[in-house]
């Protein structure tokens, strides 16, 4: 398969999940009550948080294995699902606990279900990181559109057609969807590798994965821990309500994010060859259109929230309009450091990759937890744009400072390349 056709692929599939979740979120605001869909998002932007700590970042080792050991990847992928599984039984065991003594953290069945439903998000996904990295775009593709739509689509069909508002029909469709993506993955998984010889390796396997994976750990709770935080501090401190508020506005502004996340694989390889090559003036070119381009679709946002907020909600969610362009601006410090991370990766250096993101999460939740309760959840979009501002200067700082490169000017060690 072309390199070209598998970036395709993926920029195809990014764009039919994207768009459509976007599409059906008009029906979530209308079939919803503000507090129902309010606790339902916060289930959405929970699952890949409690993922994090049931596999312990493993997937990310699943490349790495595939291109070290490629023979023995079956047994590496087998290794990390057991490993993810033995740890949903401790979960599953600190719920019931909780459960018995009337603690929660949205309710008792979402949690049920986050922690089901976590589990099962990590066996496929560490199937894809496997497809991803062989070069299988298009099993990988469909895969990932049908596990990511499937319980909107279902959900919706609920609503329309058997009037079903039921907040609790997602999990319950997800649940589903993901255990029959599982068992595609165990059918692969378990064919012609030995189960006695990966069980007597498990030790050693778990422990090169987890050398590997736990560094990253930080970074990723950060990357994701910054993108809840708000609306778990909204609800605390407010009300579910304003958490669904929040959420359009958020959902709008990360339409800008939507379509540099879906680019994203392309840059990323084109800036990595190009750091190999030295040619730091080529990126920075390339940068510039790349930026100029998310300029445009920024201000293109800021142009159309109104009507954005019409097709994605109804007259209830008319405030928050307010705090859009406030979000927009933050997504944009998110893409520059998105952008601007390739550098320390590409030196191996994944402390750096780290650093920004642990301080912009500490930074949110400590902004947060002063002026939330002041100023009302509209002050969150200005915490996340705070936040994500910081982590992108101090990014930007690591690869002048630390690497001698600067993609804005095109310099590389003090030396205009341009």
């Amino acid at each position: 398969m072309k390199i070209n056709l598998e970036k395709y692929y993926y920029i195809f599939g990014e764009g039919i999940v994207k768009g459509t979740v976007l599409l059906l979120f008009t029906y979530f605001t209308t079939y919803l009550e503000k507090e129902d869909f309010g606790r339902l998002t916060l289930y959405w932007s929970t699952i890949p948080l409690l993922a994090l700590f049931i596999d312990f970042a493993q997937r990310s080792f699943v490349k790495k294995a595939y291109l070290d050991k490629g023979e023995n990847i079956k047994e590496v992928i087998f290794t990390i699902i057991l490993f993810s599984f033995f740890c949903v039984l401790m979960y599953l065991g600190i719920y019931q606990v909780f459960a018995l003594n009337n603690y929660s953290l949205i309710d008792s069945f979402f949690d049920f279900y986050l922690i089901i439903c976590a589990f099962l998000f990590v066996v496929v996904e560490v199937f894809l990181s496997y497809l991803q990295i062989s070069g299988q775009a298009l099993k990988y593709m469909i895969i990932y559109i049908g596990k990511s739509l499937i319980p909107y689509l279902g959900t919706v069909a609920l609503f329309i057609y058997a009037q079903n508002n039921d907040i609790y029909n997602f999990p319950k469709i997800q649940a589903f969807t993901l255990a029959f993506a599982s068992i595609l993955t165990l059918i692969f998984v378990c064919r012609k590798i030995s189960l006695q010889d990966t069980i007597k390796n498990f030790v050693k396997y778990s422990s090169q994965s987890l050398n590997f994976s736990l560094p990253l750990i930080i970074g990723t709770l950060s990357a994701i821990g910054l993108n809840i935080a708000d609306r778990y501090m909204i609800s605390f401190y407010i009300s579910d309500e304003k958490v669904a508020d929040y959420t359009v506005a958020y959902t709008i502004a990360s339409i800008l994010t939507a379509f540099f996340m879906a680019t994203n694989k392309w840059w990323q390889r084109f800036m990595l060859t190009s750091l190999k090559n030295g040619d730091i003036s080529l990126i920075s070119k390339k940068f510039r259109v790349y930026f100029l381009v998310i300029i445009l679709i920024a201000f293109s946002l800021y142009l159309a929230k109104d009507i954005m907020i019409d097709l994605l909600s109804n007259e209830s969610y008319s405030n928050v309009n307010e705090i859009i362009p406030t979000l927009v601006i933050g997504m944009i410090f998110y893409f520059l450091y998105s952008v601007l991370l390739n550098v320390p990766f590409y030196f191996s250096k994944t402390k750096y990759v780290v650093l920004p993101a642990l301080i912009a999460f500490v930074l949110n939740v400590i902004l947060n937890v002063i002026l939330i309760p002041i100023k009302g959840y509209e002050v969150a979009a200005l915490t996340t744009c705070i936040s994500y501002f910081f982590e992108f200067v101090v990014i930007y700082f690591i690869c002048v400072k630390m690497f001698g490169i600067d993609i804005f000017f095109g310099k590389k060690k003090g030396i205009d390349l341009l």
